[in-house]
């Protein structure tokens, strides 16, 4: 797929907007149904940017976002200024999905093994896109 230089601004904001919910729910262990709400929240974004934009050449995904966000602001491979910064990305998705896998599983074990499962996703994912897409 080809893209544009620039990501969608509107799917620009929706991931935000997500992102910032991820944060939300992390500041609320109390709630666990709004971390599930938001983990859960991923798929419909995700899947609309793909059903919108099949045939266009656009950045509407989180990982093309992330990844256009990364390029343009940092050229380092190691999560040094920016990619610390999405370090913090993954680390923290990781983290809600651990502990909500965790609270509804009632297992720790299950829970450990999701976030760790997730970081080793998503770390090359989006810290190396041109190898790992």
């Amino acid at each position: 797929m080809t893209i544009q230089r620039t990501p969608h601004p509107g799917y620009a904001i929706i991931w935000t907007g997500w992102y910032a919910n991820i944060i939300g729910a992390l500041m609320q262990p109390e709630v666990p149904l709004y971390g599930l709400a938001v983990l859960l929240l991923f798929f419909p974004i995700e899947l609309s940017a793909h059903a919108w934009y099949e045939t266009e050449t656009t950045r509407a995904t989180l990982s093309t976002i992330t990844t256009w966000a990364a390029r343009k602001t940092t050229h380092h491979r190691l999560p040094l200024g920016f990619g610390a910064v999405l370090a913090f990305v993954i680390l923290t998705i990781s983290w809600l999905l651990g502990r909500t896998v965790t609270h509804y599983a009632e297992s720790a074990t299950l829970g450990i093994l999701s976030g760790l499962l997730c970081v080793a996703f998503l770390w090359p994912h989006l810290m190396d896109p041109d190898v790992h897409g």
